[in-house]
């Protein structure tokens, strides 16, 4: 009976072929969709993607099957479309800077960087009135969101906000995710998602130097 699990990887022979019903952009949401939810088991976007790749970039120098280093690509590009910053590994940055990744993930405009402050905090956030159902304020929400990421309160929280329209009820959704060495927001209905830039606190002035 013939084995075919084998240790040794096969060399690639074939060509590498799109499928026209295949959507990249899809392809794209989909990773980041499971990127989103690896903190449900205590596991961190970054750390994930570095075993990945490597993993990919193995198994391509192997086989030489480029859907190998086609799957590395895409996963780094869905990381980067959650606004988050690429580990500090040579590897994955040479080639995300060979590839232009960063550009295509530019392109895509599906994540990006904000300033935790409350005017870029709040651009995140859609309609939001206070109701029964919502007790928060938006302006509340925006505080509490910068006060957990600037405090790095561990865990995920859920902002929802629901209402009526035209007989039908609508709930806009976000998430916050804070973990030990990373941390996300994103719009569960737009699925869109950023990463937050902290501001310096200014340093008061030092009046006695200046005095004399």
């Amino acid at each position: 009976m013939q084995n075919v699990f084998s240790n040794t990887p096969r060399r690639w022979t074939g060509e590498l072929k799109r499928k026209e019903d295949i959507d990249r952009t899809s392809v794209i949401r989909s990773i980041m969709f499971t990127f989103s939810v690896l903190h449900y088991q205590g596991e961190t976007v970054k750390n994930t993607l570095l075993i990945s790749v490597k993993q990919l970039l193995r198994l391509y120098r192997d086989t030489e099957n480029p859907h190998y280093m086609e799957a590395a690509e895409q996963e780094i590009l869905a990381y980067l479309c959650m606004g988050l910053s690429l580990p500090a590994d040579a590897e994955i940055r040479d080639l995300c800077e060979k590839k232009q990744i960063r550009q295509q993930a530019m392109d895509l405009r599906m994540g990006k960087k904000v300033r935790l402050n409350k005017t870029q905090v709040r651009s995140l956030i859609g309609k939001w009135k206070t109701s029964r159902n919502t007790p928060m304020n938006v302006s509340q929400v925006v505080d509490d969101i910068i006060e957990k990421v600037s405090r790095r309160e561990e865990g995920t929280w859920r902002y929802s906000y629901q209402r009526m329209h035209r007989g039908q009820l609508e709930r806009e959704e976000y998430e916050l995710v804070i973990l030990p060495d990373e941390t996300f927001f994103w719009d569960l209905n737009h699925f869109r998602f950023c990463s937050f830039i902290e501001e310096e606190k200014r340093k008061p002035h030092d009046t006695d130097s200046d005095s004399g």
